[in-house]
């Protein structure tokens, strides 16, 4: 096999968008220079369809990436090279980073210098992989290549908007895991802008969709700018009369800025003691609404239907 690069990007949000940085790179065979490289793959981030793993090939290049929690991991190969012994490779590279490295930038120590020692575990991964002496191609296309064999599936921008803590970020988590895990995958979040979450990948086998978590105050303070090109935007209240009265009032701003997205409802912590009436809720919004407990992952089926019936309305 031919590999020319594997580098490290900690993926985050900047200005509202997925992007990058990388932490970590080492460049094999006759390679020069691998920033060129590094640089293409932070650039196309934002048209990954899953933060888990997967490989996009662009020109002659292939790069083949594999995620733990913040962090992609990329191993730049030939094209023709097939991208299962990378990625088995990159899982117990990962466990390996995980154990020994990942508690760096859980400290907040995310400099280049202090990933150095992964020079010899990377090379002695990837020891059958290193190539003897190969040149990259000198011409790589603008866009990646999309597999013949796979179907294309439409892209959806959701928007979750809500007050603080009434669980946007959970229905998020519920919707991309089956089991209904609570681990959130995906670019890191800047602390200016903790309060909102983005997460990419495969709801169903006709959707892929971008989910977007927004609260009430950045959209009173006049930042809509990331409510662009929305599809759904799902209102999400805690089930408490005072909450889902203020979200109600966003819902005026928000439909003025969309007037054409399809809007619905979820009236989430329906487990709490005093929650107001799901019927109640359905007369102030006239929108349709689906009771949730978001932290029960026994709610991910009605959870995912729900979505999906906003999204064929559209």
């Amino acid at each position: 096999m031919v590999i020319w690069s594997v580098f490290l990007v900690l993926a985050e949000l900047v200005n509202f968008q997925p992007t990058g940085k990388s932490i970590y790179n080492q460049k094999f065979g006759q390679l020069d220079d691998d920033t060129p490289l590094i640089n293409k793959f932070i650039e196309i981030i934002p048209t990954l369809q899953d933060y888990d793993s997967g490989n996009l090939t662009i020109g002659k290049i292939q790069f083949i990436y594999s995620g733990y929690d913040d962090v992609l991991f990329v191993i730049c190969a030939d094209k023709a090279e097939n991208p299962l012994p990378v990625l088995q490779a990159l899982e117990g590279f990962k466990v390996t980073f995980a154990k020994d490295y990942y508690h760096l930038i859980q400290e907040g120590k995310e400099d280049p210098a202090s990933f150095r020692p992964l020079k010899n575990e990377i090379e002695k991964v990837f020891s059958d992989l290193i190539p003897v002496g190969e040149n990259l191609p000198a011409q790589t296309a603008t866009q990646p290549e999309s597999s013949a064999e796979e179907a294309p599936k439409r892209m959806i921008k959701v928007a979750f908007i809500g007050e603080t803590n009434v669980g946007k970020r959970s229905l998020v988590n519920l919707l991309f895991s089956e089991s209904g895990s609570t681990k959130m995958k995906g670019p890191k979040v800047k602390p200016e802008e903790s309060e909102m979450v983005m997460k990419k990948g495969s709801i169903s086998e006709k959707y892929n969709a971008l989910l977007i978590t927004i609260p009430n105050q950045m959209i009173q303070s006049g930042k809509t700018q990331f409510l662009s090109n929305t599809d759904i935007v799902v209102l999400v209240s805690n089930s408490i009369f005072k909450n889902v009265m203020a979200t109600r009032k966003i819902f005026d701003v928000v439909q003025a800025i969309l007037p054409n997205a399809v809007y619905g409802v979820i009236a989430n912590k329906q487990d709490v003691s005093g929650a107001v009436d799901i019927e109640a809720i359905r007369k102030i919004y006239d929108l349709p609404i689906i009771p949730m407990v978001a932290t029960n992952s026994l709610n991910y089926e009605d959870l995912k239907t729900f979505i999906i019936s906003l999204i064929e309305a559209s």
